[in-house]
């Protein structure tokens, strides 16, 4: 799936081309020229809906958790679709109904910037690509 092109903020945080493969992966272009992909899993890792960031806490205060089968887990990293909201952010729905998470465009760039300080396929799976994007 592809979206259109979009206008106005700043050029690290404009996408100008994102796409999205439902089982693998977002890629965004950003106005500055630099790529961004983003696997899947790591996305709905780091959902910024408030019943996410209350698990993740929760999780972190007690380790001790119920882990998914492996079918609902395999649900919870595909998406069903992307949609943008505004001018600010991506909603992404998962094939498990989840959907209240907007990614604002600031928080995809600083997945893939993180990335990038600890290189290519960092420890959060987000990659930026350094290089300048190849305009035909």
């Amino acid at each position: 799936m592809v979206l259109g092109r979009m206008s106005s903020m700043d050029s690290a945080t404009r996408p100008v081309a994102i796409e999205l493969d439902r089982t693998r992966e977002l890629r965004i272009t950003w106005a500055d020229g630099k790529q961004s992909v983003c696997p899947l899993p790591r996305l709905r890792q780091a959902c910024p809906c408030a019943a996410c960031r209350q698990a993740r806490a929760t999780e972190q205060a007690n380790p001790l958790r119920v882990i998914p089968g492996a079918d609902a887990e395999l649900n919870m990293v595909i998406a069903a679709e992307v949609r943008m909201v505004g001018h600010y952010g991506l909603q992404l729905s998962w094939l498990d109904g989840h959907s209240a998470g907007i990614y604002d465009y600031g928080l995809l760039r600083a997945l893939a910037d993180s990335a990038g300080a600890r290189g290519r396929n960092g420890a959060n799976g987000c990659s930026r690509d350094e290089g300048k994007v190849n305009k035909k």
